[in-house]
């Protein structure tokens, strides 16, 4: 069985160690703390089963991140930006057209970063784990490259690399 590996930077990598310590530390909270809960639940006459469930839930999913950042632990590779301005590197703004149809045509800035998963709140940046971060990354600046996402095939254009100077006041 072949698995995927996950490129990480410097940064990427403290995030995901801090990110498995925060889990391990919830786990460790939920289970000190659970089995007083358990015993409400089962004698307080004002629980319902939709409580008890929910602990269940709770630590189903603490225990399933944790299973599966584990796992892509041992799939890391520590990667170093590539110094090449001509290229699509780690930390790079660019502005990128995605083509999704002929008609069907999106003018995006984002920004290239090196770590697993999704980044809350940050839409404007793209890890090189994911489709798009795998089809920008180190690729020409001007470039026309192809990704898939599931069964969708989309285009997109590497427009430019912005400069700092390039960004608005509230971005440098």
């Amino acid at each position: 069985m072949e698995y995927e590996t996950y490129y990480l930077d410097n940064i990427g990598y403290n995030d995901y160690l801090q990110r498995l310590r925060s889990l391990e530390e919830d786990l460790k909270r939920f289970n000190a703390t659970r089995s007083t809960e358990a015993k409400e639940i089962l004698l307080g006459e004002y629980y319902s089963n939709a409580t008890s469930a929910d602990l269940v839930r709770r630590e189903k999913d603490i225990l399933e991140e944790l299973q599966d950042l584990r796992k892509k632990g041992n799939q890391l590779q520590i990667i170093e930006k590539h110094g090449d301005d001509t290229k699509a590197d780690i930390g790079d703004r660019l502005l990128i057209e995605i083509m999704y149809a002929p008609d069907d045509v999106e003018e995006l800035e984002v920004e290239i970063t090196a770590t697993i998963g999704s980044l809350p709140n940050e839409e404007d940046k793209v890890s090189i784990n994911s489709p798009l971060g795998r089809a920008l990354y180190g690729q020409a600046i001007g470039g026309m490259y192809t990704y898939q996402v599931g069964e969708r095939k989309m285009s997109v254009h590497v427009k430019q690399k912005l400069l700092t100077e390039d960004l608005p006041a509230t971005r440098k």
